[in-house]
């Protein structure tokens, strides 16, 4: 496992800083290159950033989602925001 010292003296968005920010992280491999993708589009380089993504991206991948009564099919998952419970997908507020 690499220690966060050894991972500070990682380039940036290198493959090297990728692999170690991965480590520990049980996600597809598909998933690990869009989140790689995601950080180095939008600059996001927090050592834990990545694969907190590659989490969030396969919960919603591999997870079944909850009932939204706004959703017609009724397949939409919940996110609390600022004491709301929101639909993940379409972002309507659940009351």
């Amino acid at each position: 496992m690499t220690s966060i010292a050894e991972m500070a003296k990682l380039q940036t968005h290198s493959k090297e800083w990728f692999n170690s920010a991965f480590e520990g992280v049980n996600a597809p491999d598909y998933i690990k290159v869009v989140a790689a993708k995601i950080c180095s589009a939008y600059g996001i380089s927090g050592q834990a950033d990545p694969g907190y993504i590659a989490n969030v991206i396969n919960r919603y991948v591999t997870e079944q989602p909850t009932v939204c009564p706004k959703s017609a099919t009724g397949e939409h998952s919940d996110v609390v925001l600022a004491d709301d419970i929101t639909c993940i997908w379409c972002w309507q507020p659940k009351r």
